[in-house]
């Protein structure tokens, strides 16, 4: 299946998408390149920002669904 990045415009193979199940699709509206291209200006525009961000997002999670971070852990250390 075909898809048009919403980003760059341009007709990708789904496999170039990533996937997201509450979308028409099945895939995310913007392809993996385009997403990594606006993740790196992100984080070289305020690395530390982003930093903390992260470490916020993490601390809010140990709080409220410490069972969510201990299957993400989890799953990271069998990797």
């Amino acid at each position: 299946m075909k898809l048009i990045c919403t980003h760059c415009f341009i007709e990708k193979d789904s496999s170039l998408f990533s996937k997201d199940k509450y979308k028409k699709t099945g895939h995310r509206s913007r392809c993996k390149e385009c997403n990594k291209i606006d993740h790196l200006k992100r984080y070289t525009n305020d690395p530390e920002g982003q930093k903390e961000r992260s470490k916020n997002y993490r601390q809010r999670i140990k709080e409220t669904n410490p069972e969510k971070l201990f299957i993400h852990n989890r799953k990271t250390k069998l990797k």
